[in-house]
């Protein structure tokens, strides 16, 4: 399975890549969860003003570094999360023995 292939439509889905930087494929199919007023920009919202409260308390202004690294940590581990939900989606559909060339890879 081509992990720059999903990885591309992971940083699609967080708006880390614009429509123009991926696959045609991906910017038809995949909704980018993080647009302005969706569920996860609104999430993100308040895990931002979340973490300025959280620093303003400590009275640090480039914020806390164990903060900073739980957020990093928790990103990357949804990276991974979501990375191996698509390798078992892709099996799972595989093993039904439907076409799925449709998402970007063929059987490898």
């Amino acid at each position: 399975m081509r992990t720059d292939f999903i990885d591309d439509i992971y940083d699609y889905m967080i708006g880390f890549l614009r429509e123009s930087d991926v696959d045609p494929v991906i910017a038809e199919n995949v909704v980018s969860e993080f647009e302005e007023g969706s569920y996860c920009d609104r999430l993100y919202e308040e895990i931002y003003f979340a973490q300025t409260r959280l620093r303003e308390r400590l009275r640090r202004s480039g914020g806390d570094k164990d903060v900073l690294l739980i957020i990093k940590l928790l990103e990357t581990m949804m990276r991974y999360i979501s990375r191996k939900m698509y390798q078992y989606g892709a099996m799972q559909l595989k093993s039904t023995g439907e076409n799925i060339t449709w998402f970007g890879f063929q059987d490898e």
